[in-house]
């Protein structure tokens, strides 16, 4: 099932604006979504102690279409786990723990405890420990083990830096840069015969553009979930 993007903000929005919110506030909500939590579990302990701090990196381009990697630092996000299991559908590689302590694609194993796999094991856990000392030295403000005694995600610590690249180079000058290293990129020979090889972000230009076009894909369960709030 595919919902237009329009359509799925003015849904948002309005179980907003029903819940207090002011109309500028839920449009602006509606489209910006955010999350960390006290959710992962460290390389070397069994207990959840760390975060699955989103990690955001952006090269521009004057065209539009900037290299972006957008991840978790767990192998699969809890949204790409959820979305498979409503699909009944395997993860394609081991992404958690199962209750017996064994690595597993079972999306409904990996909920039941929750142990998601830090992406490279220790160091996306040591990335993820490094992200919260950062973030909360840098602001001042919660940290992932504080934020896990509020009982929901809220007061969340973020950080934000823009570098303007036309301080060291010209516009046409880091397109050109660019330009030359996705191209390398993308010269690679592809693993499968008809497969192509994409750079960070190229995946989510053509889903974006595929989405406007066709609909948002939702599961159609939860899309009745939001129409009845």
């Amino acid at each position: 099932m595919r919902v237009q993007y329009d359509v799925m903000v003015q849904e948002f929005a309005r179980v907003l604006e029903k819940k207090g919110f002011t109309h500028e506030d839920a449009e602006n909500a509606a489209i910006i979504f955010a999350q960390n939590s006290l959710a992962g579990v460290y390389s070397h302990g069994l207990n959840r102690k760390i975060g699955n701090n989103p990690l955001i990196m952006a090269v521009p381009r004057s065209n539009g279409e900037h290299a972006m990697i957008d991840c978790a630092v767990s192998q699969f996000s809890y949204g790409k786990i959820e979305d498979c299991r409503l699909k009944g559908l395997k993860l394609p590689v081991p992404g958690g723990y199962d209750t017996k302590g064994e690595l597993t694609t079972d999306t409904s194993e990996i909920e039941k405890t929750w142990r998601v796999l830090p992406m490279g094991y220790w160091k996306g856990s040591g990335l993820s420990i490094v992200l919260d000392l950062i973030a909360t030295v840098l602001t001042d403000g919660n940290s992932v083990s504080k934020i896990g005694t509020f009982g929901d995600e809220i007061g969340l610590t973020q950080i934000m830096i823009a570098v303007d690249p036309t301080k060291f180079n010209t516009v046409e000058q880091t397109d050109a840069i660019v330009d030359e290293i996705l191209a390398d990129v993308k010269s690679s020979e592809p693993i499968k015969e008809d497969g192509e090889v994409l750079y960070p972000g190229e995946l989510e230009l053509k889903n974006i553009k595929e989405n406007k076009e066709q609909g948002i894909p939702v599961v159609e369960e939860v899309w009745e979930s939001v129409l009845k709030m």
